[in-house]
């Protein structure tokens, strides 16, 4: 297969001439068979196939390797670092660990649960993401479970406490590092490899041409293909980069190889479906995770979503692929209280705070301009319960931008202002800063007066900058579409049958239906 296709980079690591490598970490060719380990993983995670999907990409043969289903710590491709890394000292020896990552961790959730598994004491320090169902899912465990320092943003954190990300101790406690990736951790993956091979041998599943995988911080992916190349399998890996290019370059492939006493790897580092940046969903991998959902599969959209919207985006036909499935399962469980015991910082965040402030960063900026460009519209004597002309205007411009299928923009419009009417006084003033940002601060023109493919244009210039910027893209779009798709006129055209509910009943919609009154 051809990797290096249009706005896609590729880099590929394979032997790497004129590199001295460092002393490795670990001793070269280090058999994890015969390593410490904690016995978490015992049994091989099961290898399912999926032959629509694989008739649907034109694939030769399609599977999806269940890390998910791994009994200790709720599962995933994180077990297999720990069971390793923390059977080892200084972590073994220590009363706790300290560790960095994202709010919405899966490695934090993991060493979490580790921590409770072995009575250990866990210090998560985190940085924001974005608010996903999963990222949260994952803080709320965590909260109850781990002493919590918020840091406000990944810079922040590495210049308070660069032993994080180097190593050493902090607060006294031995630093877990990121995403495991390092010494014995990497014996996990390798032994991953291994495990692999011997369920082909076996039967359970044909020789993959091609694992799809994320990057993250690349213990996994690198991991894996040593432990293939050592069981003497052709099978490349294909690495999806889910964080921002640096820290996904050569340079980081070759520092893991090293570790692991090697210097040949099958190994290819794919770039350009990272999005708006690290921990941050694009529209892509949402799609990614609906499709993997059709097949049983529960998915996150910031790792294992923009792995398989990389396969999604680009097959290669005619091949036997295998996704190898990394997210933990769930739901975990969560004391309904979490929240109480989180820094007042991040609940603020969470709750609409300077977090969510910062959404409107652009819309400040360009509220200077609202006063005199809130004119000229059309009347059509709109009154809202919170729209003003000018807005319902944008919305009735994003419906036409964003809806695939005719709607009814005066309905469209109503829907959205009832909708706001449910959110909190802070809230719907984020909303009018949202919409000032969309009208007034995305060119010289308003956005209201471009044709159809010039608003989704700059709605899509919004999302490439990544970060706040690309969630304001979102909620204006997310908007657009509620407005369009909440009518039951659209839904022939969409296939949706509507909500399924009991026969008979002389209104079918009325059971769904909030009491007059109620807020949405």
């Amino acid at each position: 297969m051809a990797l290096s296709t249009i706005g896609v980079c590729v880099t590929t690591i394979g032997r790497v001439p004129g590199v001295v490598a460092r002393q490795p970490a670990l001793e070269q060719h280090v058999d994890p068979r015969q390593s410490p380990r904690l016995g978490w993983v015992t049994a091989p995670s099961p290898v399912e196939a999926h032959p629509a999907l694989a008739e649907r990409l034109g694939l030769q043969w399609f599977g999806v390797k269940r890390d998910d289903l791994l009994p200790a710590l709720h599962g995933g491709t994180k077990v297999r670092k720990l069971d390793f890394l923390l059977a080892a000292p200084p972590w073994s020896l220590a009363p706790g660990w300290a560790a960095a990552g994202a709010m919405g961790s899966g490695q934090i959730a993991a060493l979490a649960a580790a921590a409770e598994v072995l009575g250990k004491t866990l210090h998560a320090h985190l940085a924001w993401q974005t608010p996903t169902g999963h990222a949260i899912e994952n803080l709320a465990f965590v909260a109850t479970r781990a002493q919590i320092t918020d840091h406000g943003s990944r810079v922040r954190m590495a210049l308070r406490h660069p032993a994080l990300l180097r190593g050493g101790r902090v607060g006294g406690l031995p630093v877990v590092p990121p995403g495991a990736s390092a010494g014995p951790g990497l014996l996990g993956p390798v032994e991953a490899g291994l495990e692999l091979a011997a369920q082909v041998e076996r039967g359970d599943c044909p020789l993959p041409d091609e694992i799809v995988l994320p990057f993250g911080s690349g213990g996994t992916a690198v991991g894996l293909a040593v432990g293939l190349r050592r069981a003497g399998l052709p099978t490349v890996v294909r690495a999806v980069a889910c964080v921002e290019r640096p820290l996904a370059a050569a340079w980081r492939v070759r520092s893991l190889l090293d570790e692991l006493g090697e210097r040949d790897a099958s190994l290819h580092v794919e770039h350009g479906h990272v999005g708006g940046g690290y921990g941050v969903p694009s529209i892509s991998s949402e799609a990614a995770v609906a499709t993997l959902v059709s097949q049983g599969i529960d998915a996150e959209p910031v790792y294992g979503g923009k792995a398989m919207a990389a396969l999604l985006a680009n097959p290669p036909r005619g091949k036997r692929v295998l996704f190898w499935h990394t997210a933990r399962r769930g739901p975990l469980p969560v004391d309904p209280r979490w929240r109480e015991r989180l820094p007042a910082s991040l609940q603020r965040r969470l709750d609409g705070g300077r977090g969510r402030r910062a959404l409107l960063v652009g819309g400040l900026a360009a509220a200077a301009l609202v006063a005199i460009r809130t004119s000229g519209y059309p009347d059509r004597s709109f009154t809202g319960a919170v729209l003003a002309d000018w807005e319902a205007e944008v919305v009735r411009a994003l419906g036409e931008a964003v809806a695939v299928v005719p709607h009814d923009a005066e309905l469209a419009v109503a829907t959205v202002d009832h909708f706001l009417t449910g959110l909190s006084p802070f809230n719907r003033a984020e909303v009018h800063g949202l919409f000032a940002l969309v009208e007034h601060g995305l060119g010289v023109r308003r956005f209201t007066s471009m044709d159809p493919a010039g608003r989704r244009e700059a709605l899509a210039r919004l999302a490439s900058l990544g970060a706040l910027p690309a969630v304001a893209s979102r909620g204006a779009r997310d908007l657009g579409l509620l407005g369009a798709y909440a009518q039951p006129a659209t839904w022939g055209a969409l296939g949706y049958e509507g909500p399924i509910v009991a026969p008979g009943r002389p209104d079918p919609y009325a059971v769904h239906c909030a009491p007059d009154g109620a807020a949405p």
